[in-house]
């Protein structure tokens, strides 16, 4: 099934609507002003899509829809589970277990100290410790002696 239709006789809009034959240059520069005007307008949509301000907004509007359809559905699950649904308990369960797990990581990345604060302190202790052993040998030479 081949398509017969020639790509130079097909007119779309306001041209289409007109009888064939030929055209004024008053109707040309007409058509062509038109359409300047039409693709400036569509430039105009695409230069205020891609503004940094017009994508904050979309992504901040789809954010709180994501948001509201997330804590409808966390309302309804946690009324299942207060009705005693065996599932949404399972989900309520693994939720809370998870979130205190996170809580637990932030603190203890929160409350640990720095990697080279910890050498250190190995470093401390190892010095400590063989001072200690050191101090030990000589109150055993000490004894024996």
């Amino acid at each position: 099934m081949s398509n017969s239709v020639d790509p130079r006789t097909v007119t779309v809009g306001e041209r289409a609507a007109q009888p064939s034959g030929t055209r004024t240059t008053a109707q040309i520069e007409a058509d062509l002003e038109r359409q300047r005007a039409e693709l400036a307008a569509t430039i105009d949509q695409l230069y205020a899509r891609v503004q940094p301000a017009t994508l904050a907004q979309e992504a901040k509007e789809e954010a709180t829809v994501r948001f509201k359809s997330f804590k409808e559905s966390a309302s309804l699950t946690l009324q299942d589970a207060v009705g005693g649904n065996a599932e949404a308990i399972k989900k309520v369960a693994v939720v809370a277990l998870s979130t205190v797990g996170a809580i637990g990581v932030l603190v203890l990345l929160a409350t640990r100290k720095p990697r080279r604060a910890r050498r250190q302190a190995r470093r401390i202790g190892r010095e400590a410790a063989k001072q200690t052993l050191a101090a030990l040998a000589k109150a055993d030479e000490a004894v024996d002696a």
